[in-house]
């Protein structure tokens, strides 16, 4: 984890490099070599001056995950596009200038929650010790039988979520009324399809 502090030692933004889930696609344990960037969060009040940029700079600047494939599942529900006032296309956009500027790459998959919305993106960064066997093994899993794809039903796993809860409410990254009314269409509108944690992202834009 690395987390952006201002002077006065407030904390005003986070990154969190883990494994996935081990029930997702990518959380297989015949593939070690696989993490996720699965959160980063810049405090409204604090966008908009590079934070985010710096945060992924840091997860990356000591080299310990160049022998690993990071990726990051960009969904669109997860966007504070009330927030920041832009459309999907527009966020999306942001997203791959702010991923990018790390060697973080946009990979094609049938991943079903990353093909359910067009402007999703699945982002992943190959380090540069990266075994050819390894990247052999994820590009497999890109394009792996969709059954074999995680189906967490309408629950988000709990360790994820326990996390989430307790550095969103500190962090005050959103308005309670917001962030309830937030949830509450979340879950209305993906009653139907099946969960994941996904890469939580209020960009720095």
């Amino acid at each position: 984890m690395v987390l952006a502090r201002a002077t006065n030692h407030l904390i005003v933004g986070y990154a969190l490099i883990a494994r996935p889930d081990p029930r997702e696609r990518w959380g297989d344990p015949g593939a070690p070599e696989i993490w996720e960037l699965g959160m980063i969060e810049v405090a409204r009040g604090w966008r908009g001056r590079g934070i985010g940029r710096q945060l992924i700079r840091a997860c990356f600047a000591d080299g310990s995950h160049d022998d690993r494939i990071v990726l990051a599942t960009a969904y669109s529900w997860h966007w504070d596009l009330q927030g920041t006032k832009l459309s999907k296309a527009e966020y999306g956009a942001v997203l791959l200038r702010l991923f990018g500027s790390e060697g973080i790459h946009r990979f094609a998959t049938n991943e079903p929650n990353v093909e359910e919305d067009p402007a999703n993106r699945l982002l992943v960064r190959i380090g540069p010790r990266v075994t050819p066997e390894a990247q052999a093994r994820f590009l497999t899993l890109l394009q792996a039988d969709p059954s074999r794809a995680t189906d967490l039903a309408k629950n988000i796993s709990t360790s994820w979520q326990t996390l989430f809860d307790s550095l969103a409410k500190p962090l005050q990254l959103w308005s309670p009324t917001w962030w309830m009314a937030a949830w509450s269409d979340a879950i209305a509108s993906r009653s139907s399809r099946p969960s994941s944690n996904g890469c939580e992202q209020a960009c720095d834009c």
